[in-house]
């Protein structure tokens, strides 16, 4: 099991880079912007602090950047994940089990409408 929490750990800061840069593309054109950008609320001024430990020769620069990646990774495939359940048309979901999905769009609705409403 540790070896499972290391490798997410290491696999979590490109991991983060990647996600983050292919989010934004998606968010920008089916809204779910703001939803997306959080996440660099904390990821900017971490990187800034990690360049200027950088420069200031410091050995442990990156440390703060990988302590944060695995929240951040885990925060987008969260909202990801929202963003499937919860499609953004417009047009109630049909079939069986509809009437649940339906409540459930109600709740994430509301959901996303407070955490859009704090950015």
């Amino acid at each position: 099991m540790d070896v499972l929490i290391g490798l997410f750990v290491m696999l979590a800061t490109p991991g983060y880079l990647i996600l983050q840069v292919a989010c934004l593309f998606v968010a920008w054109r089916e809204g779910w912007w703001a939803a997306f950008l959080a996440p660099l609320l904390l990821a900017v001024p971490i990187a800034a602090w990690c360049v200027y430990a950088l420069a200031q020769d410091s050995n442990l620069w990156p440390l703060t950047f990988i302590l944060f990646a695995p929240f951040g990774c885990i925060y987008l495939i969260i909202v990801l994940v929202l963003r499937a359940v919860f499609p953004a048309s417009g047009q109630p979901p049909s079939g069986p089990g509809a009437g649940s999905v339906r409540r459930l769009k109600k709740i994430g609705g509301g959901l996303m409408d407070v955490v859009t409403g704090i950015f």
